[in-house]
């Protein structure tokens, strides 16, 4: 199913950016899917009977950052112009998650592997880009999503069985490829901002190796977090993440 997304954001072909401006606009579109995902998971978890007032407070504070995130982001996109082109495997993959009934199941898959993702792509592109602008917004938001992840980790933990997580994650191992924006659109306009300049896919592929490490070594790190040494979840991550397709 596709989520409910900003007006400013629009999907079609999966074509690679032409300039820095599509190329912001495409990150800002799949930075802005997330944050929507993110929104939609954490409200259906602090409705569904959560027996904590500071957990349910937390996530209401996630759901007010999150809300002004995708306001910063939508600078970077204009509905009168397509510009802001959101990933076709992101959606579908946060579609596929979507359907979980389970929603603190949803939210510990979200946790473990979409915002691992999100924040390292945002870190990697903040501290690499000539453009203050967007180094400004997403260094901002990274550092507020790296400490939703910690606080997401407290809420949930102790309430799933690790084996079951790994199994959810093992039949939608689409979402730990779609959510680290792997597909050729986004490398390109990842390092092409990152470098602030427009960049063509081998010298985007160059350029990304150090991100896909870092990716899988955040969602490893988060899985021990949630889970101790989670030796089956994090053999999963290896085995269907960046690693296991041989992207790092």
């Amino acid at each position: 199913m596709r989520l409910q997304y900003p007006r400013w954001i629009f999907f079609g072909d999966d074509l690679a950016p032409r300039d820095l401006d599509e190329a912001s606009g495409s990150i800002a579109a799949f930075s802005a899917q997330i944050e929507v995902h993110k929104m939609l998971g954490i409200a259906r978890y602090i409705s569904s009977g959560i027996d904590s007032w500071d957990y349910i407070a937390s996530g209401v504070g996630m759901l007010s950052r999150d809300a002004q995130h995708i306001s910063m982001l939508s600078i970077f996109g204009d509905p009168l112009r397509p510009i802001a082109r959101g990933s076709n495997d992101l959606d579908y993959a946060l579609g596929s998650i979507s359907e979980i009934r389970d929603p603190g199941l949803l939210v510990t898959l979200t946790a473990v592997t979409v915002l691992p993702a999100y924040v390292s792509i945002l870190e990697f592109i903040s501290r690499r880009t000539p453009i203050q602008r967007i180094r400004e917004i997403l260094s901002s938001i990274a550092e507020q999503e790296a400490r939703d992840i910690d606080a997401i980790a407290t809420m949930i933990s102790g309430r799933y069985r690790e084996d079951d997580v790994a199994k959810t994650i093992e039949e939608r191992a689409v979402i730990l490829f779609a959510s680290a924006a792997a597909e050729e659109s986004m490398k390109i306009a990842i390092a092409s901002v990152a470098l602030g300049q427009h960049v063509q896919i081998s010298r985007a592929q160059e350029v990304l190796r150090e991100l896909y490490s870092s990716i899988d070594e955040r969602r490893v790190a988060t899985a021990r977090k949630i889970f101790g040494d989670s030796d089956r979840l994090i053999t999963i991550i290896r085995k269907y993440g960046l690693s296991g397709i041989g992207l790092c």
